[in-house]
């Protein structure tokens, strides 16, 4: 077998074992998003075999392309030291994240946009939590805000 059929085959073994949807557009899943649901869910064991068959440059390209998701946090972080150390790339702390307001820039805390949080988020104290849970009205729940809650002056 060349090498070219055996990164085929490995790359359609990783497929099936970690993409078990079918693809939304009816076309098969890239070779790029079965490589980065590998790195994102694969086994140690998987991982080194990945590595030998696609290689280090390939895997930082992927990952460096990955979209929001492909890759969660602590994957992220793995492949982050391994790849660094091994190529002496420099990769970003954290992968893209998906914002889910149009007007939200990523990385950008909606809590911060309710006028009516902004004097408590200021603080920067225990009491902060506390009186952010309220201003939300969900919890606590009126039986419990009937009487003072520990370490509350109100």
């Amino acid at each position: 077998m060349t090498t070219n059929n055996v990164l085929t085959d490995v790359i359609a073994e990783f497929g099936r074992k970690y993409l078990w949807w079918e693809p939304v557009s009816g076309q098969p899943h890239s070779e790029d998003r079965i490589i980065a649901q590998t790195m994102n869910l694969g086994t140690y064991d998987d991982s080194l075999l990945l590595e030998e068959a696609v290689g280090k440059a390939r895997l930082l390209e992927v990952m460096l392309r990955a979209e929001p998701g492909w890759i969660n946090d602590r994957s992220w972080e793995f492949w982050r030291g391994r790849l660094s150390f091994a190529t002496g790339a420099s990769i970003p702390e954290k992968g893209q994240r998906r914002a889910f307001h149009a007007a939200t820039p990523v990385g950008v805390s909606t809590w911060k946009r309710k006028p009516v949080l902004q004097p408590i988020l200021r603080d920067g104290h225990g009491a902060c939590h506390r009186a952010r849970i309220r201003a939300t009205r969900w919890w606590p729940p009126a039986a419990i805000t009937a009487k003072p809650l520990r370490g509350d002056e109100v």
